[in-house]
């Protein structure tokens, strides 16, 4: 009797535990199903009943709209909704100006005279001076007429013409030896002082060494000519 009664407040139990695990289920979908409900309703919009009465709409001006709007009672009349137009600025593009840049003016060469021209000078450092040489006309013979004697017997006799010696220019710096101190003579000198020669032609001044004061001498010699 007790096994019986033991077996059957078991299955009260279990009935019990079914029964409220059933109703919390059922109030929990009866509420989402609720909640659904009203969400749907608020989203629905109330449309206005058309009445015989009511005008038509007119056509709205360009820009605007007429929008329905919800109201208690019908009909219920739309409401204008323009819409201004804002100008937008386009950003404009900036514009590279180009910067002038400035051109050295060159120095013009002023013409030579006639039978002359520019010679450049051998220096260290650009830009070079530049001299101006000019070629000696050779003298041309002028034939002196003979005095005719006024009486034949006494000639008269002619004058001495006086003879012009050259004189004899030494040159210390003509390094290869053609008697004239030039362009090739700096050559040498400009080879021996960057010790890419090992001779020492062109010590002027017979010190043993290739230095500045060698290149003064020649260029001594240079202008002279």
């Amino acid at each position: 009797m007790n096994r019986f009664e033991t077996v059957r407040s078991y299955w009260f139990s279990f009935l019990l535990a079914f029964i409220l695990l059933a109703g919390l289920t059922s109030s929990v979908f009866l509420s989402q199903q609720q909640q659904e409900i009203r969400q749907r309703a608020a989203t629905i919009e109330v449309s206005p009943v058309p009445s015989s009465g009511q005008s038509p709409t007119p056509t709205p001006p360009p820009g605007c709209s007429y929008k329905q709007v919800t109201c208690i009672t019908a009909p219920c009349n739309p409401v204008l909704i323009c819409t201004s137009a804002t100008p937008t600025n386009k950003p404009q593009a900036p514009t590279n100006t180009p910067t002038p840049t400035s051109v050295p003016k060159k120095t013009p060469t002023p013409t030579p005279p006639v039978g002359c021209k520019y010679e450049p000078l051998p220096c260290l450092v650009a830009p070079c001076p530049v001299r101006l040489v000019c070629q000696t006309p050779t003298p041309t013979p002028t034939n002196i007429p003979k005095a005719t004697p006024t009486i034949p017997s006494s000639p008269t006799p002619k004058p001495p013409t006086a003879t012009i010696i050259p004189t004899k220019i030494v040159l210390k710096c003509d390094f290869n030896g053609d008697k004239k101190s030039d362009i090739v003579d700096f050559n040498i000198w400009r080879e021996e002082f960057t010790t890419r020669l090992k001779t020492k032609m062109s010590d002027c001044s017979r010190d043993q060494k290739i230095d500045i004061v060698d290149f003064n001498m020649w260029r001594n010699e240079f202008l002279k000519l």
